[in-house]
């Protein structure tokens, strides 16, 4: 990632106060098809940055300490052999609907996206049951030991939306999810190929929101966000191009940086052995006797 203007970008802390007011442009790595957190797996340059300033999210990872820290939860806690995970919510949270942000909200969410098959499933399928003792606790009991509860509340299984909004919008919700978060930022517009606008929202529990607005935009090509940068049209860009990087840094641009594996898997379709049945499937089964087992033949068989 890079921002700022010019070599005024250069200091990584500051001892200046914030400002209030202005809106931050940002150019994201892949546009978001949705602010629907079951079609999201919400990493950071897929959707997430959009989901949390929407939604917040029950916990986080805190780089500086290693350790996940609660947000919208107040605590999250195993017992000892890790396979029920209890949920503590912060109290008298509302989504900017007014509805509460409370246990019946994030058991709605956690088993519609195990009802629904959602993209970050794999998250939450250890998941096998849900009790609610009282309004701001949820009790997740586990398939078996299972430390990675807190990853997963860390993502979009733990950016929950107003289950309110989800059902008055329908099949509208990932374009219109109009009151559904608990963000510091609220819905404005979401306009598909050009930008997705949030809003401050001005009850934020977590307490003042500087910006008056984030816009999320999608430009395509490294050098052309760095142009970007360079013009002031965004003031945040996430660059991965080695030579468009350097370039960034020559212009006094500085941010996060972090290193990414290179590497790539093949996968080779080295042939399965299929049982024949009246000559199929064909054209491996053809003249073969019923229950024959034979092996397919593909150009990586060998």
């Amino acid at each position: 990632a890079a921002g700022g203007t010019g070599t005024g970008a250069s200091a990584a802390t500051t001892t200046l106060a914030p400002k209030a007011g202005g809106t931050l442009t940002v150019g994201t790595f892949s546009e978001t098809p949705s602010l629907d957190p079951l079609t999201n797996v919400g990493t950071g340059v897929t959707g997430g940055m959009e989901l949390a300033a929407l939604y917040d999210v029950l916990v986080s990872y805190d780089t500086a300490t290693g350790k996940y820290s609660p947000r919208l939860a107040q605590s999250l806690t195993p017992n000892a052999d890790q396979s029920v995970w209890t949920l503590k919510l912060r109290p008298n949270i509302t989504f900017t609907d007014g509805t509460p942000y409370d246990a019946a909200a994030v058991v709605y969410n956690l088993q519609r996206t195990i009802d629904k098959k959602g993209r970050s499933l794999g998250l939450i399928s250890a998941m096998k049951s849900f009790d609610t003792p009282d309004s701001t606790t949820v009790v997740i009991t586990m398939t078996g030991p299972n430390a990675t509860v807190p990853f997963a509340l860390a993502s979009a299984p733990g950016m929950i939306a107003s289950p309110t909004a989800i059902k008055a919008q329908g099949d509208n919700f990932g374009v219109n999810p109009v009151g559904a978060g608990a963000g510091p930022f609220v819905f404005s517009s979401f306009k598909p190929k050009e930008a997705v606008t949030l809003t401050k929202n001005p009850k934020y529990w977590g307490g003042d929101v500087y910006l008056d607005s984030v816009k999320f935009v999608n430009i395509t090509g490294q050098q052309q966000n760095l142009d970007a940068l360079k013009t002031g049209t965004l003031q945040v860009a996430f660059l991965r191009d080695g030579a468009v990087l350097a370039s960034a840094k020559d212009a006094g641009f500085s941010g996060l940086e972090a290193a990414q594996s290179a590497g790539n898997t093949i996968v080779m379709n080295n042939g399965v052995k299929v049982t024949c049945t009246g000559g199929q499937p064909a054209p491996v089964c053809t003249g073969q006797a019923d229950g024959a087992s034979v092996p397919t033949k593909t150009a990586t068989s060998d």
